[in-house]
């Protein structure tokens, strides 16, 4: 009996030194700062902040991955409830979330009695937009720091390298592909990896001077380091381009407008501001990422190929369009909306599509060669009606409007606001024309990006947001490490 306890207690010891020395790995990788945020428990902060590298590492490179960190956040959700729920009991996003996956479990139960035969993809997809409920482990554990909201998207960023990677070996190490002999596709789907390589041009340029002076832990090797990000930036905006997603590109260039305009104002209307080798960087990687990509793309063929249909639509003529992309489109939205006749309050239920696809009146080919209706919009109100569609965009409005109002209020860093703003235009753009809510990486896409920014609103209530810039978790300041 002796033994046993002694055995026991050495255990016990040997595990709760374990947990502290890898709570200290984990919170140095992603800092949570001293206070409110931080629970008592060690076990839920380094499963918790475990779970965010794993979704963030396996974004794009491992769908097993992304499921492990998806159940470690939600354990470390439950391990930290009590002090979760005692900091967002006054929050109306995360009551707003409950709502929402509240009903969406209520219209899929109604769903299965009407629609008995799609047992399995009514969950499947009732799943997925349930899944909107990650945005607050995630941005829990992210921690509202700029070196962990760093770390994050530099472990999202090599997931997206290895992707490419995976697709080389995949074609057998021919890398003709770039040449445009294949399309570049992501998890089977090219329009993810569209949306997953324009978020990170946005965030390559936007954080091009943070991430070589961040990370500056050698001086010495700063040749080095602005080779690597320039290889990883061609890179990046080449695989973008196989991708061939014009959705996409048309965010692309919106997102060049915004960045021209910011910086001739910043440089030419600005009072004494100089032109900093920092916003030369910014530009001549914006430049190189932009002009590369649309070299090696063939997406001004694609769009002058549309360019007929293009015209009947302008012109009212969408029972003449021909089954194109973008008529295979608008023959199916029509469609889908002339069916909504009876059900616009709750929709046809979360799996439903199918159906709603075989008694829409929809050409013959496109019922064949499409499943669902390729736009988020059109898909949320089809799936869930006016009322999930309301729900949805006040969850995804409510967010924007608070990290707006705390932007401007000088709280958070103008780099991290302009990439999130490059993130939803980006978003916006993609979720026209495909719907994201069907795929598995499409999802988390939508979920990592609201968490990115719900994190500055849910630390708004708990700590002063000042730390962001001065805490002990960073050691560059905002003003020199190149914010835009």
């Amino acid at each position: 009996m002796i033994l046993y306890k002694c055995c026991t207690q050495g255990i016990k010891k040997a595990t709760g030194v374990i947990l502290k020395k890898l709570n200290e790995v984990l919170v140095g990788f992603f800092p949570l700062p001293a206070g409110a945020m931080r629970t008592r428990s060690l076990a839920a902060e380094s499963i918790g902040i475990a779970g965010v590298i794993c979704i963030f590492l396996g974004l794009g490179a491992s769908r097993s991955l992304v499921s492990l960190g998806e159940m470690l956040v939600i354990l470390a959700l439950l391990l930290a409830c009590r002090h979760v729920a005692a900091a967002l009991k006054r929050d109306p996003i995360a009551w707003m979330l409950l709502i929402w996956i509240v009903y969406i479990l209520a219209r899929t139960y109604f769903a299965l009695w009407e629609f008995p035969e799609t047992t399995e993809e009514q969950w499947r997809i009732a799943r997925r937009m349930a899944r909107l409920g990650l945005v607050i482990p995630i941005a829990w554990w992210l921690g509202a720091t700029l070196r962990g909201s760093m770390n994050a998207l530099v472990l999202a960023l090599v997931s997206l390298v290895l992707v490419i990677v995976f697709q080389i070996v995949e074609h057998d190490g021919d890398i003709g592909f770039l040449w445009g002999d294949a399309r570049l596709h992501f998890m089977r789907n090219a329009q993810d990896f569209a949306l997953y390589s324009s978020v990170a041009i946005s965030g390559l340029i936007v954080f091009a001077p943070r991430i070589i002076s961040f990370y500056a832990y050698c001086k010495a090797l700063w040749v080095f380091k602005l080779i690597a990000f320039l290889v990883v930036s061609v890179t990046v905006g080449l695989a973008f381009a196989v991708a061939d997603v014009r959705a996409q590109w048309v965010a692309l260039g919106i997102m060049a407008v915004i960045l021209f305009l910011l910086l001739t104002f910043r440089v030419v209307f600005v009072p004494g501001n100089r032109l900093k080798s920092s916003i030369l960087l910014i530009a001549f990687t914006a430049l190189l990422l932009v002009s590369l990509s649309f070299a090696w793309s063939s997406a001004s063929e694609r769009f002058l190929q549309e360019q007929d249909v293009l015209v009947l639509l302008l012109q009212g003529e969408y029972k003449d369009l021909r089954t194109s992309s973008i008529g295979h489109r608008v023959h199916m939205w029509r469609g889908a909306l002339s069916e909504m006749e009876g059900r616009w309050l709750f929709g046809w239920g979360p799996g439903s599509s199918d159906v709603v696809m075989k008694i829409a009146d929809i050409p013959p080919e496109t019922k064949i060669r499409f499943r669902h209706f390729h736009s988020s919009y059109v898909e949320v109100l089809v799936r869930t009606g006016v009322v999930g569609s309301f729900l949805f965009f006040s969850i995804v409005f409510t967010i924007m409007a608070k990290f707006l109002r705390i932007w401007r209020q000088g709280k958070i860093p103008g780099d991290v606001a302009l990439f999130v703003g490059f993130a939803c235009i980006a978003l916006m753009a993609g979720n026209a024309t495909e719907a994201f809510f069907g795929m598995h990486f499409g999802t988390f896409f939508f979920v990592c990006i609201m968490a990115f920014a719900y994190q500055f609103v849910v630390s708004e209530g708990v700590r002063p947001l000042s730390s962001l810039s001065k805490g002990r978790a960073l050691k560059v300041s905002v003003t020199k490490s190149g914010a835009v």
